[in-house]
This record gives C-alpha cells, structure tokens and sequence, in this order.
C-alpha cells in the first residue's frame, strides 16, 4: 500500500511540475524593437523562441511581451547565446520591470531594484569567441521581480552589440501564470517528499 501511495505521489508531482510550465503561447503578444536594416536580425519562432541572427552595428534589438501578475512575477528561460565580442560590449539582457521594455530604460543611469529585475550574460574577455549554454526547461535560468503589488510586468529579451564584432543566439521563453507557479511549487514538493521517502526506504 506504501509503495502505491509513493508511486501515486511521484506521479501526480510529475504532472504537477509539468503543468506548471505548461502555457499557451498564443497568449504571448511579442513587442519588438531595432528591425530593419542596421540593427542586425531577430526573429521570434512559434511564440517561445526569441532568435538573434547576430549583429555589428551599435544598438539594442529584440523583443517583449507583457503579462499582469501578482506581488511577484517570474519568467523561465533557456540560453544558446555566442559573442565574438565579450566583457561590457555586447550584451544579452533579459529584464522584468513595472517601468518598461529594456530599450525604453535602458537609458536610465540606474533602474531602482524595486521596478526592475535584470539578467545580463556579456563573456568575460575581449576577443575569441565565447559561449553559454542553459540546460533545456525546466532547469535553464529564472528571473524574478518581487514588485509588492498587482502590476502589469515588461519582460524583454535583448541583445545589445556595438559597432565591432557579431554576437548571435537565441533564448526559449516560459512566462507561467502565477497560478501555474503555484502549481509548479507543489509539484516541487512533492516530489522532493517522494524522494526523501526513497532514500529512507534504502537505508532501511
């Protein structure tokens, strides 16, 4: 009877962490910025998949999409970024903010920590090229604003380049309901309890 209920357990865990990243990516409506001749290219494939074809000429491209949360809002997303031109001139950045799109704020000395949450992925030397690569959903990266209170929320996926040598990558996108992160925190549990279950199980 245990190892049923354990079984029982596992699986509707399972379920419930999928569930939790499971979204309608219809739902998305994509802003986009820097198109056009000058500003490198970027596409975004069926709704999740934010694609940079690379670019050498100074200026920020990308795109955003809005989504009203709660208190706090998170997005999930994996990486295959590539710079040939790494330290602090071109930057992969993906932002949540109450303020804006990252291109709108972007020119703000400092954005309070309070209105915005930044993830930035530049290399770590000049010259040669560098890459970084996130584990596919649900492991890769998470960002997270803790705004306080109900608000609409601007999450942005940018690459910032200058006039010198080409980056390109792309980046996959969740942006999960604060329902179905809630869902997903319970399927975390569970099968957190499942396995510690197992482990005692094999001492015994």
């Amino acid at each position: 009877m245990k190892g049923t209920m354990k079984s029982v357990l596992s699986t509707l865990s399972l379920v419930a962490v999928l569930a939790g990243f499971s979204t309608n990516a219809s739902a998305y409506v994509w802003t986009t910025h820097g198109t056009g001749t000058g500003a490198g290219s970027f596409t975004v494939v069926n709704g999740l998949d934010v694609l940079f074809g690379g670019s050498n000429v100074a200026g920020i491209q990308g795109a955003g999409t809005t989504t009203m949360g709660g208190a706090s809002q998170s997005v999930y997303f994996d990486s295959n970024l590539v710079t040939n031109d790494s330290g602090a001139n071109d930057l992969f950045v993906v932002t949540i903010s109450t303020l804006g799109y990252y291109w709108d704020i972007v020119s703000n000395p400092f954005v309070n920590a309070a209105n915005t949450a930044q993830w930035t992925w530049g290399g770590a030397t000049v010259g040669g090229e560098e890459v970084y690569i996130t584990a596919p959903l649900p492991s890769g990266d998470v960002l997270t604003l803790n705004s306080g209170a109900n608000a609409l929320y601007y999450i942005s996926f940018s690459l910032k380049t200058d006039a010198r040598n080409n980056s390109w990558g792309s980046y996959h996108v969740l942006v999960p309901e604060p329902s179905m992160l809630a869902l997903f925190g319970i399927g975390l549990l569970g099968a957190g309890v499942a396995a510690s279950s197992r482990r005692k199980n094999s001492k015994a």
